[in-house]
């Protein structure tokens, strides 16, 4: 079964279970298609069809399908796919940034934890050891209101994190490389130390920005704005 692991250089490692992985894709999608308000109503075609990208295969489905089949169309598109959904001034625009800074803009603490070790554990997202105790606090809040769901090793987690064995924490995920690899770990510790987006904080889960930087509504916000841009020229 797949799993997010925590690992320490002194201590066990604890693992998440790969469903709460799952849960996350589902649930940062979801900020982004409230921002959107993709529904597939008439009022909503135009935009999407000026926002796809040309090539893409949902404006075949666009002409053929007017009906709102063809929101959940679009939704399963950005679900299924890390392929560039939309495009913006002629450069695509990555759908899973847009979610993600959608869920850390418009979510609680523990929605933005969950965003956070969903972008960054294949790619090592560590927590210092000196915010392990803040960590754990966010871990029992998103318990405590049901967001990070019981028995999927949140409770062991959060109570290492606060009194176990002291030092930084590093992630990974079960289908991708462990930590440490093919290194030691003070090694590999300086190579995670360089870069500062890995590193997880409880301060910065609502500051960091992923890819493009922008949330779902100003995404919208732009294409509206380039569609009202694209008509006063063809007036002129």
């Amino acid at each position: 079964m797949s799993a997010i692991y925590f690992h320490q250089e002194n201590g066990e490692d604890l693992a998440i279970s790969g469903r709460e992985r799952f849960m996350m894709g589902n649930l940062v999608n979801q900020f982004l298609f409230s921002a959107l308000d993709i529904s597939g109503e008439a009022s909503n075609m135009q935009w999407l069809r000026s926002a796809l990208r040309p090539s893409h295969y949902l404006l075949d489905l666009m002409d053929r399908d007017r009906s709102r089949e063809f929101g959940e169309n679009v939704r399963n598109a950005i679900s299924a796919s890390f392929e560039p959904l939309f495009e913006l001034d002629g450069e695509p625009v990555n759908t899973f940034c847009l979610a993600l800074n959608s869920a850390a803009d418009m979510g609680s603490e523990p929605v933005r934890l969950l965003a956070r070790l969903h972008a960054h554990c294949e790619m090592h997202g560590w927590i210092p050891h000196g915010e392990r105790a803040g960590i754990a606090t966010v871990i029992r809040d998103g318990l405590a209101d049901g967001i990070m769901r019981p028995d999927m090793g949140w409770e062991a987690l959060a109570t290492e994190l606060r009194s176990g064995t002291q030092g930084d924490v590093v992630t990974s995920y079960s289908v991708t490389d462990s930590f440490p690899h093919r290194k030691t770990w003070k090694a590999s510790m300086v190579a995670l130390e360089s870069e500062p987006g890995l590193r997880i904080t409880r301060k910065n889960l609502k500051t960091v920005r992923y890819g493009n930087c922008m949330n779902g509504f100003q995404f919208l916000r732009r294409v509206l704005a380039s569609g009202e841009a694209a008509k006063e020229r063809r007036s002129l």
